[in-house]
């Protein structure tokens, strides 16, 4: 099916624009679509990447609409979605406003390029029930949620991390402790990769790992175990929502 455009020549230009803006984004998706090139919906649960091949089925001046192909990853598209095509300068980032689940069409509002995209080098999981970690830094130690891990980073929620006395920046090395499902991680080396201000008391930090072969085995087993738990709450998400009536409502 051939999308509804707005003007070929503007999307043209949107799309090979070195400083796109919001309205950019749609422009850019009506060039895209009078090339046939292809069109990806990524989203992230509960860690997990995940991608599928979509349609463009129409675009007005404030949405665009798309046809899915993965009816099951629908039921649980939430918050931000990102779309990508090889001829977009970077992914875009778009709010999902209304869904047809067992049409598998999807409306998406508030589209715009983002300002930078960092591919993930590993699988990231989020933990079914909660984990805490250990953090040791230059002889200080606070104990913080575990937000999500992958083979070579986590995530951790740190609340009034000042109060714990620990002064942490970029770079800073660190020692952390956590129990896994299946295993316990001791003395785990890592680095700050970046710190991230949520609110006045909430900083998200983002820790490189660097752990030994041992510890990376554990890893390795727990995130693909996991992996394979969300991916069956997918499913079981999908069965349960599928046959639901007004789900639709609820993304308005």
């Amino acid at each position: 099916m051939t999308a509804k455009l707005l003007s070929g020549d503007l999307a043209a230009s949107a799309a090979s624009s070195g400083q796109p803006d919001p309205s950019a984004a749609l422009l850019a998706l009506g060039a895209l679509d009078q090339q046939t090139a292809p069109l990806q919906l990524i989203t992230a649960y509960q860690g997990v990447l995940l991608r599928q091949d979509v349609m463009l089925l129409a675009i007005d001046p404030h949405a665009a609409t798309v046809q899915a192909t993965n009816l099951k990853m629908c039921a649980v598209l939430q918050g931000s979605l990102y779309l990508n095509s090889p001829l977009f300068p970077r992914p875009m980032i778009a709010r999902l406003f209304d869904l047809d689940l067992n049409a598998g069409v999807l409306v998406l509002s508030d589209l715009a390029y983002l300002t930078a995209w960092h591919e993930r080098q590993s699988v990231r999981v989020c933990q079914k029930s909660p984990v805490y970690v250990s953090l040791r830094c230059r002889k200080r130690a606070g104990r913080f949620p575990l937000i999500d891990i992958s083979i070579g980073g986590m995530g951790i929620l740190a609340y009034k991390i000042e109060a714990t006395g620990l002064q942490i920046e970029t770079g800073s090395p660190l020692r952390l402790d956590f129990d896994l499902e299946y295993s316990r991680c001791t003395a785990v080396r890592g680095r700050v990769a970046y710190l991230k201000s949520l609110s006045a008391s909430l900083t998200r930090l983002g820790v490189c790992l660097y752990p030994t072969n041992q510890q990376a085995h554990s890893l390795e087993k727990h995130i693909a175990h996991r992996k394979k738990e969300i991916l069956a709450e997918i499913d079981r998400a999908y069965w349960q929502v599928k046959d639901s009536p007004g789900i639709e409502s609820q993304y308005f």
